[in-house]
């Protein structure tokens, strides 16, 4: 599992990168989110995400086989 946080994003930034990271060729599913509005600037986002990614034919009950690179 890896968690990424990410300060003062938009949100069509925020929707782009979820969509590119929970493809089904990267095999990465988002296990929570959490979203806030960023105090300091207007119209952003602070979030903090985690993610866990499986090897190819494991199952959903099984642990993961390696942690996702962080990507920006």
């Amino acid at each position: 599992m890896v968690e990424i946080k990410v300060e003062g994003i938009g949100i069509a930034q925020l929707v782009d990168f979820l969509t590119r990271i929970e493809s089904p060729e990267m095999i990465v599913v988002i296990k929570r989110i959490s979203i806030q509005e960023n105090k300091k600037v207007p119209d952003t986002l602070d979030t903090v995400i985690q993610a866990v990614t499986f090897a190819e034919g494991d199952g959903a009950d099984k642990e993961p086989a390696a942690p996702l690179a962080e990507n920006r």
